[in-house]
């Protein structure tokens, strides 16, 4: 009797079987891989803030002069100028820092959260705290007000700098689950 060695290899329900166990696999994972890029993207960009921040108060104390960071939380941008003649006005010779875009799918935005982060009891006024969106550093390297500066991403994650009168920068999470800022 001749036996007919059949070839090696997977029948098309098994190959099928495979390709759909990868695709579920695909469609739960992505969302949260994207997810976590954005909450990434959110944490790098407190912290870009929050060492831009640092950098303004750092160059107001070693060239003695008045550093103004401004934010305009409308175009999700920042600057800094430097008031070398301590006069309060940008003149001509004196340094603008380049204005600075938060990354795509970041704004300034504290819809949902409580502030202040050191001790949040209610909705912050606004995204920025600062007066005129402006925080002032003399060459002292104190800041003239504290306040804070609120980060949010389109998945609904949360971020915040915080400044202290005394120069202490500092970056927060929202912990939505816990609804406060760590």
């Amino acid at each position: 009797m001749v036996t007919i060695v059949g070839r090696g290899g997977y029948s098309v329900l098994e190959l099928l079987v495979g390709v759909l166990m990868i695709a579920l696999i695909a469609a739960v994972g992505v969302p949260q891989l994207l997810r976590h890029i954005q909450r990434v993207q959110l944490e790098g960009a407190a912290h870009s803030l929050a060492s831009d921040m640092m950098r303004a108060r750092y160059v107001g104390v070693v060239q003695n002069c008045r550093c103004r960071f401004r934010i305009d939380a409308g175009r999700g941008c920042y600057w800094w100028e430097e008031d070398r003649n301590l006069n309060r006005v940008l003149d001509p010779g004196e340094v603008l820092a380049p204005e600075r875009t938060l990354p795509g799918g970041i704004r300034f935005d504290c819809t949902g959260v409580m502030g202040p982060p050191y001790a949040p009891t209610q909705p912050p006024p606004g995204p920025v705290t600062f007066p005129g969106s402006q925080l002032n550093a003399g060459p002292d390297g104190r800041w003239a007000s504290p306040g804070a500066v609120y980060l949010a991403n389109d998945w609904g994650d949360h971020a915040a700098v915080s400044v202290a009168m005394s120069g202490r920068v500092r970056v927060w999470s929202w912990n939505e689950d816990l609804r406060r800022w760590e």
